[in-house]
């Protein structure tokens, strides 16, 4: 936990620097964690059938969305590659 907050306070928009590969992870598995929990309790609340979205589970994205790429783009750069390899990472593109 003190990863992720260590990403969600300090680091939030921040694209320079490093991250090392514990924050990378420990900020992932929180953010999975977090996402699992929304979907839960949208299913509790009975969203999600017949195309109806899941509006916690949407929430949650779109607060860590910022984050998430901003501590891609410094775990990319610590593996002394450019970060904007993060751009086609998002749009599906396969790097070898």
């Amino acid at each position: 936990m003190e990863w992720y907050l260590k990403v969600m306070q300090n680091h939030y928009v921040d694209f320079h620097g490093r991250a090392r590969r514990k924050e990378f992870w420990m900020f992932k598995l929180v953010l999975l964690i977090f996402i699992t929990i929304a979907y839960l309790l949208d299913i509790s609340l009975g969203f999600g059938g017949s195309g109806v979205p899941f509006p916690c589970v949407v929430i949650v994205i779109l607060v860590h969305c910022i984050p998430d790429f901003a501590v891609t783009v410094r775990r990319i750069q610590d593996s002394n590659n450019p970060g904007w390899l993060a751009f086609l990472g998002a749009f599906g593109f396969f790097i070898p």
